[in-house]
């Protein structure tokens, strides 16, 4: 079993602020061990998730990020596993997760995130510590994240093992510029899809980000 520590560790308008709760932003990284948050499980009845039954794929992997406050719902009790996740919806949940705070001095170098953005400082932190960059001086905090963007965001925000050998994806050639990335993915148990396609250009939902990051999280969910 590896064990994993977090380092330091992707909204289209005010509504999607309240897919994953922005926390206070710790000045220090978070050591997660694989066992410390097994009481954070809960039950649909618990949640109130009414579109995440006990036989989704993400089920477990939602209600534990649910339970340690690092993901919430799109509102009348629906949590909306399938909408794609969004830039700065995947930041907030990756600064909430790590603690990840940039430093007083830092001003973020992207000109399209104003400061009343709900993702400010999330985005601002992750910049900083080049996890997450834009193309000329732009986030695209609304753009919607792929499979094989993820995994970037994923292997710079987590301490993942180095792999010890290439893992075959159908649809993904060891010259891809995402290879690198989704091969520590596979090798870190985090993708269990080696052998089969990836998906690498397929926008990410709700419900495989959160499998992603409780596998990050807690070998349990592999």
């Amino acid at each position: 079993m590896k064990q994993k520590t977090l380092p330091v560790l992707l909204a289209t308008s005010l509504l999607a602020s309240t897919l994953f709760v922005p926390t206070t932003f710790a000045a220090n990284s978070l050591d997660i061990t694989n066992n410390e948050n097994s009481e954070a499980e809960l039950t649909v009845e618990q949640s109130g998730f009414k579109d995440v039954p006990a036989t989704h794929y993400a089920y477990d992997s939602i209600h534990y990020l649910h339970g340690l406050g690092y993901v919430s719902g799109k509102g009348n009790n629906l949590f909306a596993p399938n909408d794609q996740i969004t830039r700065a919806e995947a930041a907030v949940m990756i600064a909430n997760v790590t603690g990840y705070s940039a430093s007083s001095s830092y001003t973020l170098k992207a000109t399209d995130i104003p400061l009343s953005h709900y993702a400010y400082e999330a985005l601002r932190a992750l910049e900083q510590r080049q996890i997450m960059q834009g193309y000329d001086k732009k986030m695209r905090p609304n753009d919607l994240i792929t499979r094989a963007e993820v995994s970037v965001l994923l292997s710079k925000s987590f301490n993942y093992a180095e792999p010890t050998r290439f893992h075959h994806f159908t649809d993904v050639n060891r010259d891809a510029w995402s290879y690198e990335y989704i091969n520590k993915l596979a090798e870190n148990g985090i993708t269990s899809q080696q052998g089969a396609n990836f998906m690498p250009i397929k926008q990410t939902t709700r419900a495989e980000f959160a499998t992603f990051v409780a596998r990050s999280l807690n070998d349990r969910f592999k």
